[in-house]
């Protein structure tokens, strides 16, 4: 049964990975609201159509998005790792990968989206506005990805399915 847990918990982890990433790299942080058309994501904001880049330090109102796109970018690398070595402790018997390793990277990966998308949700914005899809994605891929570490926990503290 651990098997299929883990099989489950890489498969949960992967859909963490994809969110995070489309939650990362689009620009539906926050959005307008309506009577011009805005939208800031981590790395480009948009008003009126016309739309910048964010470059590090460009200027001190987005200083906390380096935070932000640090903590994002270490969440997609974590639940990375933690899919290639729940692949590989699936399917690769050699390597004598324990439970504990991918599950520390899930973790890490739910942990980092959360302060990701937290960090985010107390700057004050110059949108008026709600938040947008990417902000959703990034909050829905640190549960998942806690929940996949949560499921490479249990074989290893001796859980029987």
């Amino acid at each position: 049964m651990s098997k299929v847990l883990v099989v489950i918990s890489v498969l949960v982890g992967l859909v963490a990975f994809i969110l995070s990433i489309v939650g990362i790299c689009t620009t539906q942080w926050r959005t307008g609201d309506g009577t011009e058309h805005n939208e800031i994501g981590l790395w480009t904001k948009c008003a009126n159509g016309n739309c910048s880049d964010l470059y590090v330090g460009q200027s001190r109102a987005f200083f906390a998005f380096e935070i932000v796109r640090g903590f994002g970018i270490i969440a997609v690398i974590t639940a990375f790792a933690g899919v290639v070595f729940g692949i590989l402790m699936a399917t690769v018997k050699k390597f004598n990968i324990g439970y504990s390793v991918p599950a520390t990277f899930f973790l890490m990966s739910g942990a980092f989206g959360i302060v990701c998308a937290s960090v985010f949700t107390s700057l004050d914005h110059i949108t008026t506005s709600g938040y947008g899809y990417s902000y959703g994605l990034t909050w829905a891929a640190a549960p998942l990805a806690l929940c996949a570490g949560i499921m490479n926990v249990l074989p290893e503290i001796g859980v029987k399915l």
